[in-house]
């Protein structure tokens, strides 16, 4: 396989699509919706699996390194005990921003 066609998937109408995730186009927008809209707004983002929030949560601080005291960002995918997991529930302190990065199982067992 070529290193163009590496990236892509067949959709079901026989297309072939873009599978890569740009964790750094992520990561720019977290940084443009927190600095732009109310900080009550919960943001969900749902990956494949539990590399991929790794990849995106360390991105996200990377990026946002001087915020981080006004993000809550949590992790959510089935490896996490159920306290870790409950805390997506919460709610964040008065200042903070609540970002959860969740498996794409989560989507269909949570609803926030």
């Amino acid at each position: 396989m070529d290193n163009e066609n590496e990236d892509k998937v067949k959709t079901d109408d026989g297309k072939k699509k873009d599978s890569r995730i740009y964790y750094d186009l992520i990561s720019q927008l977290i940084e443009h919706l927190h600095s732009t809209k109310g900080r009550e707004e919960a943001i969900l983002i749902f990956l494949p699996g539990i590399m991929e929030i790794k990849k995106c949560i360390h991105s996200i601080l990377s990026r946002n390194s001087a915020n981080q005291n006004e993000i809550l960002l949590l992790p959510l995918h089935s490896s996490l005990s159920p306290y870790e997991q409950s805390k997506v529930f919460l709610k964040p302190k008065g200042h903070q921003r609540k970002i959860v990065v969740a498996t794409n199982v989560a989507e269909t067992s949570i609803t926030m």
